[in-house]
């Protein structure tokens, strides 16, 4: 996979996306993520803040050829949601639209 950048990636408050290592870091901790969840989220993060379709993202993921159903990029979405999220069962950061696809947006600093 040829990426458009090799710097690590700031998705927000003490998380970013060391797009060298293909890991994610969240408050000082590596995370590490499958070569799927990296490429699903490296092109979020592409699009930050902005609505991505579910094809454009199955595409992106597996490539153009591959059948992969919405349920499958279901389940890889929310296991980025348990990576990313403080709450993935109340997401902040990537969101679902429905009818249209999914939004990163960037983490927002924890309340204590």
């Amino acid at each position: 996979m040829s990426l458009e950048r090799r710097q690590p990636i700031l998705l927000g408050e003490n998380c970013y996306l060391d797009v060298e290592n293909e890991i994610l870091v969240k408050d000082n901790l590596p995370i590490a993520l499958s070569r799927i969840q990296f490429r699903l989220l490296y092109y979020l993060t592409l699009h930050l803040g902005h609505p991505v379709s579910d094809q454009h993202l199955i595409s992106y993921g597996w490539g153009t050829e591959a059948f992969i159903s919405r349920n499958d990029l279901y389940v890889y979405i929310n296991r980025l949601r348990q990576r990313i999220e403080d709450d993935p069962k109340k997401p902040e950061c990537l969101l679902s639209l429905r009818g249209v696809g999914y939004v990163l947006y960037p983490r927002k600093k924890p309340e204590r």
